[in-house]
């Protein structure tokens, strides 16, 4: 059996006309609620999660994959718990924004906080945008492990430091690109970096 938690009321109800417009209602049951809330009829062998923000730890994943871990999934007394994805990864670099001083006429450019006086404003980029470069290789910033998340620390201390390589054309550091790295299982990883 499937269960598919889902806690947007349109998107339910999409997804229960889907099912029975396939023919598998015997298959798949569409649960509406909060994966925190709701309960599932029996345990199930893999949490499949589509819980994947800007940066790994967004939209509150830790507690809620936490809980799926618990309450959801079968015991497992020789393997760690399945999860998919396997984990989720921030990766962070320096860079610069070739166009930061005009991003106001640009389309598809969103700023994002508060500027301290004298700077610029914050940018939230799309991922494939051509005006972005790299200053450094890319680090690891956070990486969540779904698997473990019952038992994994609540949170992580890295120092991070970048060699930025001498140029000899001027280089200016407009801020950090951080993106997600989504580890999908042991073969497959997607990575959203914008670079080219």
């Amino acid at each position: 059996n499937v269960y598919a938690i889902e806690r947007n009321h349109a998107a339910a109800e999409r997804a229960k006309e889907t099912v029975l417009r396939a023919g598998l209602q015997d298959r798949v049951t569409v649960i509406e609620g909060d994966s925190m809330m709701v309960e599932l009829p029996q345990r199930v062998d893999v949490v499949v999660s589509e819980l994947i923000g800007s940066i790994a730890t967004q939209e509150g994943v830790e507690a809620i994959i936490r809980d799926a871990s618990r309450r959801f999934l079968k015991p497992q007394s020789n393997a760690r718990p399945q999860m998919i994805p396997e984990r989720c990864q921030t990766c962070i670099a320096p860079v610069e924004y070739r166009d930061h001083e005009w991003y106001q006429w640009k389309r598809g450019v969103q700023s994002r906080g508060k500027s301290e006086p004298g700077s610029l404003r914050p940018l939230r980029l799309k991922s494939d945008t051509q005006d972005l470069d790299f200053l450094a290789e890319p680090q690891l910033l956070e990486d969540f492990d779904y698997s473990a998340a019952a038992s994994a620390e609540l949170t992580q201390t890295r120092t991070i430091s970048f060699g930025v390589p001498a140029s000899s054309a001027p280089r200016k550091f407009s801020g950090f690109a951080l993106w997600t790295r989504v580890v999908v299982d042991s073969e497959d990883v997607v990575e959203v970096s914008g670079k080219k």
